[in-house]
């Protein structure tokens, strides 16, 4: 069995603590004082609430166990990955950021800061939404991760029903990627850069407090993008948790099993397969969530 390197342990142990120590103290600020189970949650905060998240993923990639740690996520339906925060302006209005860091690759050191996510989301319906976010690039130095985290807008529609009000809910969401690298980047092949992926998922509440998420999803790279000169398995897309490998189809899947802890504190842990199309279940990774309500 492969060990977890000693710099990935202890940017695990950290990321860990960070993670519980800002629990506790947002949980001791909240007013919350009922659950609402996950399937009932609107797509939107209510208007003057807000919500703070924080992610830990650890790679699982096959022969590389634990060479990857960041304060991000790879649960494929979480677009707010690493450090988030969001705002209800208006029971159906709402924005926020988030911001992917301290990621830290085996024989490639640490990186402070990853990508930056700012976006507007309003549930013109209450059970479907429009979202329009920006996407930063890289503060990171390699070249393959500005073309990566490079500056694209996201348009995207949210969708949430609950099948059965606090039993189960099935949720989906279309987004289009359209990005703004500058040609002759690694796999980038012209501007603008367009990817589309959409997932669908099935969110089940066994108590108010204790609920599981099952989530598939689809994506293409379609345009602005080439395969030419071996990079066929090259990142051409990685955004926001999800992965792709040159231009081909990429198909995710996660199980997440999560807790409510008290009606203002979620935590739980996804299992996630990057991409069933192009390495199989080689590619996965392990996720800690947790989201704070005040």
């Amino acid at each position: 069995m492969m060990k977890v390197p000693t710099v990935g342990a202890v940017a695990c142990t950290v990321g860990l603590a960070l993670l519980f120590s800002s629990a506790g103290a947002l949980a001791q600020r909240t007013t919350f004082d009922k659950t609402v189970p996950m399937v009932d949650r609107p797509i939107t905060l209510k208007k003057g609430h807000a919500e703070f998240g924080m992610d830990l993923v650890v790679g699982l990639d096959k022969g590389a166990a634990g060479d990857h740690v960041a304060l991000a996520s790879g649960y494929l339906s979480d677009r707010y990955d690493g450090v988030s925060i969001s705002y209800g302006v208006s029971d159906r209005f709402e924005i926020g950021a988030a911001l992917e860091m301290l990621w830290w690759d085996r024989g490639h050191g640490l990186d402070i800061l990853g990508s930056v996510y700012v976006f507007a989301k309003w549930a013109f319906l209450e059970n479907l939404g429009v979202e329009v976010g920006l996407q930063l690039p890289s503060k990171a130095g390699e070249m393959g991760r500005l073309v990566v985290h490079r500056g694209s807008i996201l348009l995207s529609a949210p969708f949430k029903y609950p099948i059965v009000p606090g039993v189960m809910a099935i949720h989906a969401r279309p987004d289009v990627w359209v990005g703004f690298a500058k040609t002759g980047y690694y796999g980038v092949d012209s501007s603008p850069q367009i990817t589309v992926f959409a997932d669908l998922g099935l969110t089940f509440n066994i108590t108010p407090e204790l609920f599981l998420d099952v989530s598939v999803g689809v994506g293409k790279p379609v345009q602005g993008y080439t395969n030419a000169g071996g990079l066929k398995d090259g990142v051409l897309f990685l955004a926001q948790g999800l992965k792709s490998r040159g231009t081909d189809m990429f198909l995710p899947a996660s199980v997440w099993l999560g807790y409510t802890v008290i009606p203002s504190l979620d935590i739980g842990l996804s299992f996630t397969f990057q991409d069933l199309n192009g390495h199989g279940i080689d590619n996965r990774n392990l996720t800690i969530t947790s989201a704070f309500r005040f």
